[in-house]
């Protein structure tokens, strides 16, 4: 039986947070610029879609190979060494001269954060006692979306001053920084752990069937989170909306500041009702980014995004890692992330077709974020049946006093 009393900031799970926040936040500097980057380098729109959302699909690939590697390899050594790969293929941005190698190194970023984002939470979730689990991974989800929130109106602020080499160059950097803080900190798993030699390979070494439905909804979600990553400053431009990049300040700001009350919300049970009412939130937002013509239709529009982003994305990977024992969380955590990796690949690459379709004007923004947000409550009623089947089973499967 676990102790009640062990406490939730020990050493290793502030430095893992950190290192969470940190490379999500990495993450998020360079990819609003990658649409922008194919751009500069000779391609459409979408193409610049197609490769901005390549990334994502990429790390789909490698997804379910994730969980099971993470399950007999250190944690600690695995996070420093996708950390690195992650900063070799975003280094590999800076010196790209074309189409081609810049696909090459969003490959290569592309296996660094797909192991990464899955051993990252997994590896967090070991420092955490069980009875605490939702309020840890929720501080560690915070901090990453605080992080990945900062990221893109700082990495645009960079690349408009110091140009799209010297971000990357910055990026990577701090992904390097993050690789070695990584080997500090206190772990005391083997190399590589102890497995059944006779426990022979199935779907369950790789994905998670009991989370797969949380992975579903996460890809809705994404979708929108994808596409206001990628075009939100194509539509600034547009638009001739000057400071757009506010819009992620703004968003970082209400998450930090909600974060409290949703945890509190999440620990007396209300996960259902917490994303159900989130992804409705996410999907107004989405539509008033869509309709904004001034930065002062941004305010209201960020509002709206953030409570829905911060209050459904944090609570259903909570979710997806309460569904399986703490020793499968890192497979919970991979499944998690394909419905992430989904999203985040189809958006953009569906958004720019919409936009494409209809000229690249105003109209076809408007047109493009109203769609994705339609999609978006769609998903929200859609999970609020999923969670009525959800009550129903669990109510039809409890053991009889």
């Amino acid at each position: 039986m676990e102790n009640k009393n062990i406490r939730i900031w020990s050493l290793p799970f502030i430095l893992s947070m950190l290192i969470g926040g940190l490379t999500f936040g990495s993450f998020f500097l360079a990819e609003p610029n990658i649409a922008g980057y194919s751009i500069h380098l000779g391609t459409d729109l979408v193409q610049a879609g197609t490769i901005a959302g390549l990334l994502a699909f990429a790390a789909l690939g490698f997804r379910p190979f994730c969980g099971i590697i993470a399950s007999r390899i250190n944690a600690k050594i695995l996070l420093s060494i996708t950390t690195t790969i992650m900063a070799v293929g975003v280094f590999g941005y800076a010196f790209s001269t074309n189409i081609k190698l810049l696909i090459l190194f969003r490959c290569i970023e592309a296996i660094g954060f797909s192991l990464n984002s899955t051993i990252g939470v997994s590896f967090a979730a070991s420092f955490i006692p069980r009875d605490k689990i939702n309020e840890g991974l929720g501080y560690y989800g915070m901090c990453s979306m605080i992080f990945s929130t900062l990221a893109p109106s700082l990495g645009l602020t960079i690349t408009k001053v110091f140009g799209f080499k010297n971000m990357f160059i910055i990026t990577a950097s701090l992904l390097c920084v993050c690789s070695v803080i990584a080997m500090f900190i206190p772990s005391n798993e083997p190399i590589f752990k102890e497995k059944n030699e006779k426990k022979k390979l199935n779907i369950n070494n790789f994905i998670s069937i009991k989370v797969l439905p949380i992975a579903l909804f996460t890809a809705i979600l994404s979708i929108g989170n994808g596409i206001v990553t990628s075009y939100l400053a194509l539509l600034g431009e547009v638009r001739q909306i000057a400071g757009i990049s506010i819009y992620f300040t703004i968003t970082a700001l209400i998450m930090l500041s909600t974060r409290t009350l949703i945890g509190k919300l999440a620990d007396k049970g209300k996960n259902n009702i917490i994303i159900f009412i989130g992804m409705i939130s996410d999907a107004v937002g989405l539509f008033l980014i869509g309709i904004a013509t001034t930065l002062t239709h941004i305010f209201p529009a960020a509002i709206f995004k953030a409570l829905g982003q911060g209050a459904s994305g944090s609570t259903l990977q909570v979710k997806a890692i309460s569904k399986l024992p703490k020793e499968q969380s890192s497979i919970a955590s991979s499944t998690y992330y394909i419905g992430a990796d989904i999203g985040q690949g189809f958006g953009p690459i569906f958004a720019g077709l919409i936009v494409s379709s209809y000229g690249t004007s105003s109209t076809s923004y408007a047109t493009m974020f109203s769609i994705i947000s339609t999609l978006v409550l769609m998903g929200a009623f859609g999970f609020y049946i999923y969670s009525k089947y959800e009550s129903k089973e669990k109510t039809f499967t409890k053991p009889k006093q």
